[in-house]
């Protein structure tokens, strides 16, 4: 048991309890990271650190360290942000005194009082866009160095106009252990296909709306392996473009790595392919905007990768002009809207 502000963190069961006995529902990870917290407190702890203790062997973005930390505040009411705080360009401390009750006879030591520099982190802004809503949004539009940050297991993609593809709920059975894992992997791959601006995913119920490409797939437990098999087709045609079959063992990784495996064996033979018949496909290049309009995105995506406001007013300017000369053109009035959107999350609009 560690004890620590009048809270109780059960490690056998689990269990965060306030001070008046109640389990506060916090996720597992949280949880684990609330641990790993209290069990070194006093002392700085890096994001890497953070995120190698609670996602061991996974690829993961600071979102998700970012929103751990923020439900372990909420759970804890540090609204302030005095216990959990953010040491600048070190890391986090937590800042309590914690009571270790694993062994009995040892004294209670409090963890020593530190008051260092504090900066200021990823907040939710004044329109309540969440960081890892923001992240993710960033991600859809294609702008900024988050859209560039894909999964570990994505092939390089060369340029071409994007592919639509539709990912399927992954099928498994009645089996709620295969469902979940099913679901994780479903996610996973989804969120990961999304991160590349080559590939526009939407969700399964506009699968039959002109997209390119539909994604199916079915995960069976075995006695000794998770088998996956799945297929890409092309409504437009019936023909199918790809098919895989794959094996993980259960017995040689926890669930978390097994899932990670899933998804990248899954994934990285699908993003080739599409990938591949993207660059092979003459239809890919009709869409491609050309002449004025393709040279007023690229400079208008290069100055706002900056990430300053001036980039910002300067990109929003040039589109805007050259959408003045072509106001019919849709990549352009796409482009606008998609830097505005960033305008609106990185609140560089005035405040009317």
């Amino acid at each position: 048991m560690l004890r620590f502000l009048d809270f109780e963190l059960d490690r056998q069961l689990a269990e965060l309890r306030a001070p008046d006995g109640d389990v506060i529902k916090i996720r597992p990870r949280s949880l684990e990271m609330l641990t790993f917290f209290a069990s070194n407190a006093g002392r700085v702890l890096s994001k890497r650190e953070l995120m190698e203790a609670v996602w061991p062997g996974v690829h993961i973005g600071e979102d998700s360290l970012f929103q751990s930390i923020r439900e372990i505040r909420t759970a804890l009411g540090d609204d302030q942000r005095q216990r959990i705080k953010l040491i600048s360009g070190r890391g986090y401390l937590f800042a309590a005194e914690v009571t270790d009750t694993t062994d009995t006879d040892a004294p209670e030591q409090a963890s020593p009082a530190i008051e260092p520099e504090i900066q200021s982190e990823p907040s939710p802004n004044r329109h309540g866009f969440s960081m890892r809503r923001r992240a993710a949004l960033v991600a859809m539009a294609g702008l900024g160095a988050s859209a560039l940050a894909a999964a570990t297991w994505l092939p390089r993609f060369l340029a071409g106009s994007p592919v639509t593809v539709a990912v399927m709920p992954m099928a498994a059975g009645d089996d709620p252990q295969a469902a979940r894992m099913a679901a994780d992997v479903t996610r996973d791959l989804t969120d990961g296909l999304a991160k590349i601006d080559a590939i526009r995913v939407v969700v399964p119920s506009d699968a039959a709306k002109g997209v390119d490409y539909v994604v199916s797939s079915e995960l069976e437990k075995a006695a000794t392996a998770w088998n996956l098999r799945a297929r890409m087709t092309e409504p437009a045609t019936g023909a199918v473009k790809w098919t895989t079959s794959l094996s993980v063992d259960l017995a040689d990784a926890d669930a978390q790595r097994q899932q990670t495996r899933l998804t990248a064996g899954m994934g990285h033979a699908l993003a080739g392919r599409i990938n591949a018949l993207q660059n092979t496909d003459e239809r890919r290049t009709e869409g491609v905007p050309s002449g004025a309009a393709k040279v007023a995105i690229e400079q208008a995506t290069a100055s706002i990768n900056q990430t300053t406001p001036e980039r910002f007013r300067a990109a929003q300017a040039m589109l805007e002009k050259a959408l003045a000369d072509d106001a019919d053109n849709i990549d352009l009035q796409v482009a606008l809207a998609a830097f505005q959107l960033r305008g609106i999350q990185m609140a560089w609009f005035p405040a009317d």
